[in-house]
């Protein structure tokens, strides 16, 4: 598939939209939980408009689900690892521990809701539909999935 102009500007305009929306975060502007599930949320759905996210036609609905917990079940398990590691490491301790204390009258199930349903899924529609795809496209699957995940 051919890399139109407007697929390209929403991958670019994205990319420093998410690096905007952590900065205002990060700079205690806005709610980490409000900024990207509606960030991504956003982005999620204009990638779902250029046309370039394909479903997988060839995957069965419930292997694909069942894979998919399983891998956030895994990634959530690694992270808990990494932190149990990580946690001597002050600097990043009070960072995340600020970071995911600052809901601002968010309950805790609202902020799994935002980040379980816009969040993960606004950046999988946006990073691996789009990004990927126009990465892919333009320099081969290795050095696209490369560059998607860098």
């Amino acid at each position: 598939m051919e890399i139109s102009t407007a697929d390209a500007v929403i991958a670019a305009a994205g990319v420093v939209t998410v690096a905007g929306a952590w900065y205002v975060v990060r700079e205690r502007s806005f709610s980490v939980w409000r900024t990207m599930g509606l960030t991504m949320a956003v982005l999620g759905a204009l990638s779902l408009g250029s046309g370039r996210v394909r479903s997988a036609s060839r995957v069965e609905i419930a292997p694909a689900i069942a894979l998919g917990l399983g891998a956030g079940a895994a990634l959530y398990a690694l992270t808990l690892a990494f932190f149990g590691v990580a946690r001597r490491w002050v600097a990043l301790r009070r960072q995340s521990n600020d970071l995911y204390e600052r809901r601002e009258g968010t309950s805790q199930l609202e902020a799994f809701g935002v980040g379980a349903l816009l969040v993960s899924s606004g950046e999988e529609l946006f990073w691996r539909g789009l990004v990927q795809d126009l990465a892919v496209a333009a320099t081969g699957s290795v050095q696209g999935a490369g560059l998607t995940w860098g």
